[in-house]
């Protein structure tokens, strides 16, 4: 199964809708800011990633990434934070689907 890891992973998938499963361990910074827009899956850890968003709002990461996996169809999933298979960061996916490069 193929996976997102690390924060810009994810939100790239999320707004792709890539994502099945969103993996979130604790200890995120309480204060680690996202940006999102009115789509459900317009979400953003810098808000000039979502440049058809005429103004993307600041929101909690945790809040932003939950929101995006919900209205996308995703699961989301707390996992331990202190074992070598954590996400990057402490966030993760498992993608539905891969985007095929051509080659």
């Amino acid at each position: 199964m193929d996976a997102a890891d690390g924060p810009r992973a994810t939100v790239a998938a999320l707004r792709l809708a890539q994502v099945s499963d969103l993996l979130l361990a604790e200890g995120i910074p309480a204060g680690a800011p996202a940006w999102i827009g009115p789509d459900l899956s317009e979400v953003a850890l810098d808000p000039a990633d979502l440049p058809a968003v005429a103004h993307p709002i600041r929101a909690g990461r945790v809040d932003a990434l939950i929101r995006a996996a919900l209205g996308t169809g995703a699961a989301v999933h707390s996992v331990p934070a202190d074992v070598p298979e954590s996400p990057t960061e402490r966030v993760g996916a498992l993608l539905r689907y891969t985007l095929s490069t051509p080659g």
